[in-house]
């Protein structure tokens, strides 16, 4: 249930953008998100990193966009959460003493190291992948097209990449030996 609320968010503001305008969106969408931010404080006492990163990033750089009238800055997000996400699994894989990727799925599946390596590698790029995707999309294509790349291109990314990973985690968490 609290994995589908995350979806709450972006699906008010994908009706607000269709019905209104991308700035009227953009306030939908820092409504909704405070609200959640306030129900999980709430009801958690707590807000987990990523959510509380990507919140922030919403509601300060909705507020800039509603404050400047400027869809500009709203536009940016993506790119600065998929970058700051690139950073951490690769800061983690080049200064760290723990892979990001093992410590965020938190012993769900047990693979060797370098496994983990690749994992968190292939993450590092698919954030890098998407973050550059926004800014193409974002600076070729018309306003429009850069909200349905938005919600369903970097939705369908992110999902393609965590079906990919799923699958090769549980093959490679498989005794040696079992086909």
């Amino acid at each position: 249930m609290k994995q589908l609320s995350e979806f709450l968010p972006l699906l008010a503001f994908l009706i607000a953008y269709w019905q209104y305008d991308l700035i009227i969106a953009t306030a939908v969408l820092v409504g909704v998100i405070s609200l959640q931010v306030a129900y999980r404080l709430i009801r958690y006492r707590r807000l987990d990193g990523k959510f509380a990163i990507t919140a922030g990033l919403i509601i300060v750089l909705g507020g800039v966009t509603l404050y400047l009238d400027d869809p500009l800055f709203i536009m940016w997000k993506p790119t600065v959460v998929c970058l700051g996400m690139a950073a951490l699994l690769m800061g983690s894989e080049l200064f760290g003493k723990h892979n990001a990727m093992q410590y965020l799925m938190g012993g769900m599946v047990e693979i060797p190291k370098a496994d983990w390596r690749v994992l968190n590698l292939l993450w590092a790029g698919t954030f890098t992948l998407c973050a550059l995707l926004n800014l193409w999309v974002m600076y070729s294509f018309s306003e429009a097209v850069w909200v349905n790349f938005k919600v369903f291109g970097l939705t369908a990314i992110n999902l393609v990449a965590a079906v990919i990973s799923g699958i090769w985690m549980m093959r490679r968490s498989q005794p040696e030996g079992a086909s």
